[in-house]
């Protein structure tokens, strides 16, 4: 059964509804409109309510069954109320004009960019900067109101762009914890905290402000590369500020009878089925730890350094997923594969 689709759909005062020829044609105060009934699908008028059958029980049938219900429902609602929705334009020089059924928008383009209005949608533009558009077809309305905020989405990193009205834009910041000391200068980034300190290089076209409390990363062009990098910088200053606060972990597993590994200094020693043992150096910033022998953990504030390091040594002995050894990542699930069976 459909909950949806059984459920009636209420005639308001005013409304004129036909049900011919495998359609049905709902007319009101504001207009017109038709909705063409899929095969299996029915429609009765009774007791000032609109019901929708359906003729078989396959997945189909039952999700038509909803889908009619659910769109006759807000053709109902379009020929009585309507349907609005409301853009806002965020940015310097942002702006929007209408004539006719054509909307312009200058939005930081080198060239102002049109967009065609469709019959049946009414468009406003008030103060420049909000369009509103109206009409009885809630797939028309929504989805013209899409392609004008497709022209520019809106930039969580500098909050400019068109949106929807009373959508939340949560702008994309690193919050700077306590103990956390920052300094920007000479086109990068230190960071210090509790466990160390690092440093990241700015990208040309990249800057980094530091305002309530937060890292703000911006950039100077809108080219794929810039926007790539926008995105790059702000995680690995993200990755940073965690780094020298809670710092990063990864621990590996060795599977294999004989498997061992074995620690001096900053070199790790590991026996997994060679001639002859393997060493690993371990680089300066990455501290070293070997558990019963067969457990490796590495820990740093550089997430970059440790998560390398760790495929440094998982790349000395891949995990075989016939015979389920190797050194692999702690957690890291293997699913055992089956030999070939041999010829008889």
């Amino acid at each position: 059964m459909s909950r949806i689709g059984n459920k009636a759909v209420p005639i308001t005062s005013g409304v004129d509804v036909k049900v011919a020829d495998r359609g049905v044609s709902i007319k009101g105060p504001l207009g017109q409109l038709e909705w063409k009934l899929a095969d299996g699908m029915s429609v009765e008028v009774k007791d000032g309510a609109l019901h929708v059958g359906r003729s078989g029980n396959s997945p189909r049938a039952r999700a038509l069954h909803g889908l009619t219900q659910v769109e006759l429902k807000n053709i109902v609602h379009g020929v009585t109320t309507g349907y609005e929705k409301t853009l806002e334009l965020s940015g310097v020089g942002y702006r929007a004009q209408v004539q006719g059924q054509t909307l312009t928008l200058s939005v930081g383009f080198a060239h102002p960019v049109t967009v065609p209005i469709p019959q049946g949608v009414q468009v406003a533009v008030d103060k420049q900067t909000v369009v509103s558009l109206r009409g009885v077809d809630k797939r028309l309305v929504t989805q013209v109101a899409a392609n004008i905020k497709s022209v520019r989405p809106p930039d969580v990193y500098k909050q400019k762009g068109i949106k929807y009205a009373g959508e939340v834009l949560i702008k994309k910041a690193v919050p700077i914890t306590s103990g956390v000391d920052v300094k920007v200068a000479d086109r990068g980034v230190s960071i210090k905290g509790p466990l160390g300190q690092l440093e990241w290089k700015l990208a040309d076209g990249m800057s980094v402000e530091v305002k309530d409390g937060a890292l703000h990363v911006g950039r100077s062009g809108n080219s794929p590369r810039a926007r790539a990098l926008h995105g790059l910088t702000q995680v690995e200053l993200k990755n940073i500020v965690h780094g020298v606060t809670t710092g990063y972990e990864k621990t590996l597993e060795l599977s294999g009878v004989g498997y061992r590994a074995q620690v001096q200094g900053q070199t790790l020693t590991l026996s997994v089925g060679f001639a002859h043992p393997v060493t690993v150096p371990i680089p300066q910033g990455v501290q070293v730890a070997v558990d019963k022998q067969t457990v490796v953990s590495l820990r740093g504030v550089d997430k970059r350094l440790v998560t390398q390091v760790a495929a440094n040594i998982k790349s000395v002995r891949p995990p075989d997923v016939y015979k389920q050894k190797g050194i692999k990542y702690a957690g890291e699930v293997l699913i055992k594969k089956a030999g070939k069976a041999g010829k008889k």
